[in-house]
């Protein structure tokens, strides 16, 4: 894999660091990158559809090889959520994880200071450095939360 970005990056970035490491810009390169990067961590097939939309004779095949080719890069990064699809999103220089409700299975990606101290914990506990980018969490988000109390609530007045 190449070395992580230094900062986030943008459709600039993308072409530049693209021919750096000696790989061709393509309209499909990029619209792939722009959908990773509008969709809440998409999976290959939600890619393809969305950039299909664009470039309709673009198939499963060459997205799968352009994903591996952008990750190889640093540019994307994948998770596997249980026994869903890969997702992707875009490389982040900062520590972050995944949060999925087990109810809704609605996913989020949290971004917060106490993510680099405690890798940080566990880099001194145990000798471990953390992939945050393929570190989930699992729990119940605020929605499904309320709608179980509202039904509790329902069910404690009939």
């Amino acid at each position: 894999m190449s070395d992580p970005l230094s900062a986030e990056p943008g459709p600039m970035d993308w072409k530049e660091h693209l021919r750096r490491h000696g790989y061709r810009v393509t309209p499909q390169r990029i619209a792939i990158l722009e959908a990773i990067e509008t969709q809440d961590h998409p999976t290959a097939e939600t890619v393809l559809v969305e950039v299909s939309r664009q470039f309709p004779s673009l198939n499963r095949t060459t997205v799968a090889r352009t994903l591996a080719t952008l990750g190889e890069q640093g540019l994307i990064e994948h998770t596997h959520f249980g026994g869903d699809a890969t997702v992707y999103h875009l490389a982040s220089t900062r520590p972050h994880l995944h949060v999925i409700c087990v109810e809704c299975g609605k996913q989020q990606s949290y971004e917060g200071p106490a993510l680099g101290s405690l890798g940080a914990e566990i880099e001194r506990s145990v000798d471990f450095h953390v992939d945050w980018s393929h570190t989930a969490m699992y729990g119940t988000c605020a929605e499904c939360r309320a709608a179980a109390q509202a039904e509790g609530t329902s069910e404690e007045a009939d």
